[in-house]
This record gives structure tokens, sequence and C-alpha cells, in this order.
């Protein structure tokens, strides 16, 4: 069974380079644009680790890596 990331990232190209890269690895991948779509996206995608940019519009990583550990 494939390990799963979730990348809230929104930078497009990074974004997709790392989808691309861990994919190639055999990893089971989805993207969010930023840290409220992270947290909206957990509650039926529960990844093994996310990987979280901190500057991001809507909702920042900090903000977002708050609500999650709440929850």
């Amino acid at each position: 069974m494939a390990k799963k990331i979730l990348i809230a990232e929104d930078d497009k190209f990074l974004a997709n380079a790392y989808k691309f890269k861990f994919t190639k690895a055999g990893f089971e991948v989805q993207l969010a644009s930023d840290g409220q779509e992270a947290i909206d996206m957990l509650q039926t995608f529960l990844p093994d680790i996310i990987l979280m940019d901190l500057m991001m519009p809507t909702r920042d990583g900090f903000s977002a890596l708050e609500a999650i550990r709440a929850d």
C-alpha cells in the first residue's frame, strides 16, 4: 500500500514538481493550494505526512497547522 502525502503549496510549479517526484517514487499524492483547502481535504484523505507551505493565501500554513492540531 502506497504511503500518502498531502502537499499544501500555492505555487503551482512547485506543487506539480513535488507531486511528480513523489508519485514517481510510489507515493499517493494530493495537492491543496492553500491551508483551508488542506484542512478540508483531511475530511476524506488521511495522509501519512503533510508538506505545508507556511506563506499561502486564504489561510497560511501556521493557521492551518493550528486548526489541524486542535482537531
